[in-house]
């Protein structure tokens, strides 16, 4: 196990994750709804649960008639909980806790499962790039063209405008009680470049209609897919308005059984733990009704770290355009004439934002 690994499965060992995630009811109902309107892939099924957690979609699948479920976690201290879980709820001759990485573990006597269920998912979809696990699972414990769930995913990208958001973390430092603390906001800017920011993103701050940046079908898609992903884009723009930057989020479709569902984290839905992911520009652009905004977005898996990934958004800006610093002889213009301005972002310390992401969910 790399020492990467090793951190990250510790982190799962934090109860307060857990309990974030319970308490996402979006994600809970999709989840148990989804099992109970489709006992078709559980009644009498081998079932792998791949990163159990505290083992809830194992009792979902137990509950609903599985004929054993393989609970397979690798944070130790969770899976050890998880064990007492099953026990507390008398579910300790059909579900089996496995301790450890899916890509080492063994079912008994190499029997296959039939279905395969995972909460895989990270902010934007692949942060701390689970789905390698969930690839592994498919491709070493499942039977050949055995049930996955879910079974597909999208990305999908928006450009919007977060004016309360700029005054509420950059324009508030200006004044303070007469004296000018603009310089905090200049670092504060600078600051923001350096990662994404994970909020809430009020569905009147889109200013077009979102378009899908990746499309997985889980039944093929490879560990090799994932590494590097490039989308361009085009945005048709809906008012007159500024331009800070880009939301990202996902949703993923429950279709392998006769109902199909989907759970979209999109700002249009309701919300959850991922909230959205939101790329700032590092100048706003003024835009205008009806005009285009092309983008091309790539995330690429880190290489010290792959459970990180690094996203680029690039902006082709019109000599003609304005930003909005621009026009407001701003000190700390961006100079976007005839050249593409990356907003880059490197996930490397998102992971200790995962909690306090969590805990602002309404």
């Amino acid at each position: 196990m790399t020492e990467q690994d090793a951190e990250y499965f510790k982190s799962y060992d934090d109860i307060v994750v857990h309990k974030t995630m319970l308490s996402d009811s979006a994600r809970m109902l999709a989840y148990k709804e989804m099992i109970e309107h489709n006992r078709d892939l559980f009644v009498d099924k081998i079932v792998i649960d791949v990163g159990c957690g505290t083992g809830i979609l194992s009792l979902f699948a137990a509950r609903c008639g599985a004929k054993h479920v393989y609970a397979i976690e690798a944070a130790e201290h969770i899976s050890n909980l998880c064990r007492e879980i099953i026990d507390c709820n008398n579910y300790t001759d059909r579900v089996t806790v496995l301790s450890g990485r899916v890509e080492d573990v063994q079912l008994p006597n190499g029997i296959l499962a039939d279905t395969l269920i995972s909460e895989w998912m990270g902010f934007y979809l692949l942060h701390e790039s689970m789905l390698d696990s969930v690839i592994a699972a498919r491709d070493r414990l499942l039977q050949p063209g055995g049930a996955i769930c879910p079974s597909a995913a999208t990305i999908y990208a928006c450009p919007v405008s977060l004016k309360q958001f700029y005054r509420d973390n950059f324009d508030c430092w200006r004044n303070f009680y007469g004296f000018d603390f603009s310089p905090v906001c200049n670092a504060v800017r600078q600051s923001s470049q350096l990662h994404p920011e994970i909020m809430l993103v009020p569905k009147d701050t889109l200013l077009s209609d979102p378009q899908p940046v990746l499309s997985l079908d889980l039944q093929y898609v490879g560990t090799e897919d994932l590494r590097s992903i490039m989308a361009s884009l085009d945005f048709v723009v809906k008012r007159n308005d500024v331009m800070h930057g880009f939301a990202l989020w996902f949703d993923v479709a429950f279709d392998a059984g006769v109902e199909q569902s989907t759970l979209n984290t999109g700002p249009l839905c309701a919300p959850t733990h991922w909230k959205q992911t939101v790329v700032l520009l590092p100048s706003a652009l003024l835009v205008n009704k009806d005009s285009e905004v092309a983008c091309r977005i790539m995330l690429q898996q880190d290489t010290d770290n792959t459970r990180r990934y690094n996203i680029t958004v690039e902006v082709p800006d019109d000599s003609e355009d304005e930003s909005e610093e621009d026009s407001d002889n701003a000190e700390d213009n961006v100079d976007v004439t005839g050249q593409m301005d990356a907003a880059q972002t490197s996930l490397h310390d998102l992971q200790q934002l995962i909690t306090e992401a969590m805990d602002k969910v309404v």
